[in-house]
């Protein structure tokens, strides 16, 4: 590793972030977000991604986000509750994406938490209003607010919820997802039971592991924390969703998919079609479903496309070749034969 670099306002209780592809216009940019202590900011290095050159951070920006980060608190008298969530995800903006930040924030009023979502269009410059995800009615405790976001452009969000237990820290774990940017959610959904938050300290009166999500366009995995068993255990959960319409006037059919030759032993070359421009993610996938080959990550332009795939160093079998574009996948079995 290089030594250590200080991140301007130095940031803390918060995550990290690269976009997709590779070089500023495509991706390969990274993002740092955290508290500085009265606001949440975000800073960017446009060449992290070159082990070439020194990282230079080269934009911090001060997001609000409706409130601030807080701790030692409520259901978590001895610890944070929660920390800043910054993603990345596709988008038709200038960049082929744009830039999320979600956490728990202490908003105005008599309210203790809230889960807030702010958003960027370039690249972390600029960033919208505070929207609300939980749409709970009374001053309730949403806390561990953690995001992920999936290939063709999801926002998945959850975050443990008082709201059943009005008056008490019980707790369960809740859900939402956006499918327009974050510019509107879901009804929020219940996955847990409640639990007692304060059951179960160790050393300190807290919680502190901290939630982490993968996202993939079939649903998500979250590693999550609880007190079931009258003690503090982390937890794996997966949640399938059902596939979601496309919206009004979408042409679902964005593009077709072939590779010749297939079978082949050495490579093939893999072509595509787009009816208008989008943000392509072109993989390769072997029957465990480990991606073996990144082809494309990137916008691309309406029109015909190819790719050569090495097939040199890949073994005997058959493979999925999965194309993203928009709101549409398509998948063709390629088989290999040496």
């Amino acid at each position: 590793y290089q030594p250590c670099l200080e991140i301007p306002e130095d940031p803390y209780w918060g995550t990290l972030a690269v976009s997709p592809g590779e070089g500023f216009d495509l991706g390969g940019v990274l993002y740092v977000v955290g508290s500085d202590g009265t606001s949440c900011v975000v800073a960017r290095s446009s060449n992290a991604n070159n082990a070439d050159q020194p990282p230079v951070w080269d934009q911090t920006a001060t997001v609000d986000m409706g409130g601030g980060i807080v701790s030692r608190r409520g259901p978590n008298p001895d610890g944070l509750l929660g920390q800043a969530h910054i993603a990345t995800g596709i988008s038709d903006d200038p960049a082929g994406y744009a830039t999320y930040v979600l956490c728990s924030v202490k908003p105005q009023g008599s309210d203790p938490l809230d889960v807030h979502f702010v958003r960027s269009n370039d690249a972390g410059a600029t960033w919208s209003a505070p929207v609300r995800v939980n749409d709970d009615q009374g001053d309730n405790w949403q806390w561990f607010g953690t995001m992920s976001t999936s290939p063709s452009g999801r926002i998945d969000a959850v975050w443990l919820d008082t709201r059943d237990n009005p008056g008490t820290y019980l707790s369960s774990l809740y859900y939402a997802h956006s499918e327009d940017g974050g510019v509107t959610w879901s009804p929020n959904e219940r996955l847990s039971d409640a639990f007692d938050p304060h059951v179960g300290w160790p050393n300190q009166e807290k919680m502190g592991d901290y939630f982490h999500m993968v996202s993939d366009d079939e649903g998500f995995s979250l590693a999550w924390a609880a007190t079931f068993n009258g003690e503090q255990d982390v937890y794996f959960g997966r949640k399938t969703l059902g596939v979601s319409a496309a919206p009004e006037g979408q042409d679902i059919s964005l593009a077709i998919l072939g590779a010749e030759p297939n079978p082949f032993t050495d490579g093939t070359t893999i072509r595509y079609d787009l009816p208008r421009d989008a943000h392509v993610n072109l993989a390769v996938y072997d029957m465990a479903g480990r991606k073996v080959a990144t082809l494309v990550s990137s916008r691309r332009t309406a029109g015909p496309h190819e790719v050569r795939l090495d097939g040199r160093a890949l073994a005997s079998g058959v493979y999925l070749c999965r194309l993203e574009a928009g709101s549409a996948r398509v998948t063709e079995k390629l088989l290999i034969v040496k």
